[in-house]
């Protein structure tokens, strides 16, 4: 079967500007991945504001969709962002926000992380005598500040976000 019999026409051609799309794009689940993947995860998404998170310890969480993100400030000072979830099994780590303090652990197996993002402690390391600490920490996600607000983006690629939002500064 092909794919254009499969499915419907992915991305439909208005006739006019104001033109509602097809119903069928509505609870498309092609249509709803290309989109995760091609807007909303290349993106930058606001988080928060700096003022959430000042104090070493201070974090928030950002969920977007199936991805999750911690904002977080560390013992040095340094705002950072990483990818929510575990080294080890890829466990959810912490929600909401607050303060972890030094560190966060993984509430399935007890893995920790400084809150600069770098492994801190396995539980019974014995069992993983090859693993590199330094290569293990939490996954860093692209982060910039403008105007004091904090957002992050899951993307690496594309343009900074003064030069997305700095041509409206004016108004």
């Amino acid at each position: 079967m092909s794919d254009q019999s499969r499915s419907p026409q992915i991305l439909p051609r208005l006739e006019r500007t104001g033109d509602a799309l097809p119903l069928w794009t509505y609870a498309n689940e092609e249509l709803l991945e290309i989109e995760y993947k091609e807007f909303f995860v290349k993106s930058w998404q606001m988080v928060g504001h700096v003022c959430d998170v000042q104090n070493p310890g201070d974090f928030l969480v950002f969920d977007l969709w199936r991805d999750s993100v911690i904002v977080m400030r560390g013992a040095d000072g340094v705002l950072r962002a990483f990818l929510n979830v575990c080294r080890h099994r890829a466990s959810r780590l912490i929600d909401g926000r607050g303060n972890c303090g030094g560190a966060i652990q993984c509430p399935y197996h007890g893995w920790s992380y400084r809150n600069d993002g770098s492994l801190s402690g396995i539980p019974a390391p014995e069992n993983f005598p090859d693993v590199d600490r330094s290569e293990y920490g939490l996954q860093e996600v692209r982060m910039e500040i403008y105007r004091g607000h904090i957002f992050v983006n899951i993307d690496e690629s594309g343009p900074g976000v003064a030069s997305m939002l700095g041509p409206s500064d004016e108004e």
